[in-house]
């Protein structure tokens, strides 16, 4: 697992947990794309060591992306401008 001091905002890891397989760290919560019952959604999950209740991802690699989808420290999406963090 990778330390939770290690993680990067905006980049894109492999994950371990509940319903992602991969998600953009955003310095509180992984955002990714889940697959339930026929339908693609966006969807978080709390990293491991930051809640002992709800905590259900850790990060196992981090993958490579091309820069221009990558969020920038400010939250910002390169594809949409979108600066709010919570709605990748």
């Amino acid at each position: 697992m990778i330390p939770l001091d290690d993680l990067e905002i905006g980049e894109c890891y492999e994950l371990e947990s509940r319903n992602l397989r991969k998600g953009v760290w955003d310095g509180k919560k992984f955002h990714g794309i889940r697959y339930k019952f026929g339908d693609l959604f966006i969807d978080t999950e709390i990293h491991w060591d930051l809640d002992d209740h709800y905590g259900t991802a850790k990060a196992i690699s981090k993958l490579e992306v091309p820069i221009d989808l990558k969020i920038d420290s400010q939250g910002t999406c390169p594809v949409c401008g979108n600066n709010d963090t919570g709605t990748l």
